[in-house]
């Protein structure tokens, strides 16, 4: 499996990252690459929870949530993502607190399969992917505002076309 994992200091109450996070099919308010979600299931959080999301040049994955640590963080496994080399993939969202601050972790991992080419190109745009809900994450948790895509470019120094 490869693994992809970035954290980050957010200048929140754990709390108040927690109540975003925990809003499952709310990730278009704030990850930038996420043009829309929706809840696929009667509930919105908690165990066994699913969401349909809109990745920007990448279509529609689905997720399921397959732990639920209250306040504390939850796994997700990624049961489809069309169009890539993914036979399988975890995300795990991770917040602890450190002084006033909140410390918010995201580790994932895949299982590829297919062309070498194929895996090697999800593994360079899957990073970004990654790193830029984690940035929107912080964005919205401090200031209420959704981070936009050129707000990416300029901090990560990264395209994502």
């Amino acid at each position: 499996m490869d693994t992809i994992n970035f954290e980050t200091s957010i200048n929140a109450p754990k709390e108040k990252v927690w109540e975003i996070l925990a809003d499952f099919s709310g990730i278009h308010k704030w990850a930038p690459l996420v043009t829309n979600s929706i809840s696929i299931t009667a509930d919105n959080s908690g165990l066994g929870c699913e969401r349909s999301c809109e990745i920007q040049n990448m279509g529609s994955l689905r997720e399921r949530v397959i732990e639920w640590n209250e306040g504390e963080g939850y796994k997700v496994e990624v049961a489809t993502i069309p169009g890539t080399p993914v036979k399988s993939g975890f995300t795990s969202w991770l917040l602890r607190n450190e002084g006033n601050q909140t410390i918010a972790e995201m580790l994932s991992h895949f299982e590829l399969l297919g062309a070498e080419e194929e895996k090697n190109a999800f593994l360079k745009n899957a990073p970004q992917l990654l790193k830029s809900s984690l940035m929107g994450l912080k964005r919205y948790a401090e200031t209420g505002q959704r981070m936009e895509i050129g707000d990416l470019h300029h901090m990560t120094g990264t395209n994502h076309n």
